[in-house]
């Protein structure tokens, strides 16, 4: 066998600040800041595309408009996930 043997409870929490918050909580964390950034993004896509569907209305083509209807539907569907996602992990991360 290569390499240093480690030996269970080498640290105290105290003295290893890193091994005081679980593996897990420090996941949640990650992926709710990469969540919250999407969520983000599709915020600004529905943006977009609520504009250029009454862009489209507006010079008279209602099948374009449509097409970016459609769009804005999904997404506020994914926007929907997104934020019951974001949630359950901010109740999941704050826990101590």
């Amino acid at each position: 066998m290569t390499g240093a043997a480690v030996r269970a409870g080498t640290f105290t929490p105290e003295q290893d600040p890193i091994s005081s918050q679980p593996a897990d909580r420090v996941q949640a964390g990650i992926f709710l800041s990469l969540l919250e950034r999407e969520f983000e993004q599709v915020t600004g896509r529905i943006e977009f595309a609520e504009r250029c569907a009454s862009a489209e209305h507006g010079n008279g083509f209602p099948v374009s408009a449509q097409r970016f209807e459609d769009e804005v539907r999904l997404l506020w569907a994914t926007l929907a996930e997104l934020h019951r996602m974001i949630t359950a992990l901010r109740g999941f991360a704050g826990r101590t």
